[in-house]
């Protein structure tokens, strides 16, 4: 640590701008290993369960390089959290990939969101009269059955939709988004547009529709997404509301 100036209370903003950036970049991480999962069991149940193809390459490469990029940096200049100097000393061999976040991110997040996206997937083919065992393409490289199409669709915008509320889960692992402030980083709030955005224009410009095998969804497959968003949110602020209760209660 060099100080620049003559003032020692210096030592403790830089000790918090240091924690600070530890915190944000295990959100960072937390929130990349979130969509994981359900991109890759998809892919699990497609081999082993014989379903139609979930997603496409193109679909993975449009969320991995194109929807999450801007709510991932804006994790990264997230404020302190509160009471972050309250916290003792972390350890000298404490990783940034520990327990919590391969748990939080692979575990917890990944199969809620995983959860979610592949019940939209079922019942969008369900719905659509699939049945296990039947093939809906000749073969595994022709997209051209309008119901695989939009269930290939749907699974793709699941994806994208729970990474809105992955964003704001990873915000913090311990405090209530309305704690430490639902519109104060407008990184993500500006990141949210644009993966929307981006979404919607490959599923609905007939050009990109092409090029990632998408269809138009309608407003009925739109309010099943963000109905499960909302339980997503809903559960882990749940969750932090009854881990910070039995924190409060360990302490008394």
């Amino acid at each position: 640590m060099v100080l620049l100036d003559d003032n020692f209370a210096s030592i403790v903003a830089a000790i918090q701008e240091g924690r600070a950036v530890f915190d944000n970049i295990k959100k960072f991480i937390t929130y990349i290993f979130a969509h994981l999962i359900p991109e890759a069991v998809p892919f699990i149940f497609y081999v082993l369960l014989k379903i139609p193809v979930p997603i496409t390459a193109m679909q993975i490469l449009a969320i991995d390089l194109g929807t999450e990029t801007l709510p991932a940096l804006a994790l990264g200049i997230e404020k302190p959290e509160p009471g972050i100097m309250d916290r003792p000393p972390g350890r000298k061999k404490e990783g940034i990939i520990d327990k919590v976040v391969l748990f939080r991110g692979y575990i917890y997040l990944g199969l809620l969101n995983t959860v979610f996206v592949l019940a939209a997937y079922y019942f969008t083919l369900y719905n659509g009269g699939w049945r296990p065992g039947m093939q809906l393409e000749p073969n595994d490289t022709t997209f051209t059955n309008p119901l695989h199409l939009k269930a290939i669709t749907i699974l793709f915008a699941g994806i994208v939709v729970m990474q809105i509320a992955n964003v704001f889960a990873c915000r913090s692992d311990k405090f209530s988004v309305f704690k430490i402030g639902f519109f104060n980083n407008k990184l993500i709030l500006w990141g949210i547009v644009f993966e929307l955005i981006f979404t919607a224009m490959i599923i609905y410009v007939p050009y990109f529709q092409k090029i990632f095998n998408t269809i138009a969804l309608g407003w009925k497959d739109w309010g099943i997404l963000f109905v499960f968003m909302i339980l997503i949110f809903m559960l882990e602020e749940l969750r932090k509301y009854f881990t910070s209760k039995r924190l409060r209660h360990t302490l008394i």
